[in-house]
């Protein structure tokens, strides 16, 4: 995938992804846990794999946010969430980044980048005025002034219900 990556919606194409919140986010995340902890597919039934994909960009994105001036603690943070994309797949074939049948890539995973990929971005980009905005570009949802990431702003970081899972 290209560094270089523009939000599709700013070029004129309207066939960009309708944007996440965070609020939204959260309940996918809180699907994915669920189902990884629990060894059930059916967690993950009303969400597209898409949707399960840039769920976790928009929760590495979060965790840099909330590492501000601790890249080691958002190192360790993005660990957390390397192997989940493949671990969907191994749950059920409709989560799957791989078609089983053609043994390629799902054209709908066509945008998809490795979570390390997409945390070296973050660290990239910074934290700037631009980093929301950067960030729902380079996953290829829609972009507008005033855009409610937050319907609730972020509280001081406490640990995630991955990191007390898993830690």
């Amino acid at each position: 995938m290209s560094a270089e990556r523009t939000n599709p919606a700013e070029n004129g194409d309207t066939t960009s992804k309708p944007p996440m919140t965070m609020d939204q986010r959260d309940k996918v995340m809180d699907a994915i846990i669920d189902a990884l902890s629990n060894h059930r597919a059916d967690a993950l039934e009303p969400y597209t794999l898409t949707q399960l994909i840039d769920a976790i960009y928009l929760t590495v994105a979060l965790e840099y946010y909330n590492c501000l001036g601790r890249p080691d603690a958002f190192r360790e943070a993005v660990k957390h969430y390397t192997g989940v994309p493949w671990q969907l797949g191994i749950l059920s074939n409709r989560f799957s980044l791989i078609d089983p049948k053609t043994m390629e890539m799902r054209p709908e995973c066509a945008h998809a980048e490795t979570v390390d990929s997409f945390a070296e971005f973050c660290i990239k980009t910074g934290h700037n005025a631009m980093f929301w905005r950067a960030v729902y570009a380079r996953v290829g949802m829609a972009w507008h002034d005033g855009l409610p990431y937050f319907e609730h702003p972020p509280a001081p970081h406490k640990p995630t219900l991955w990191e007390r899972l898993f830690k």
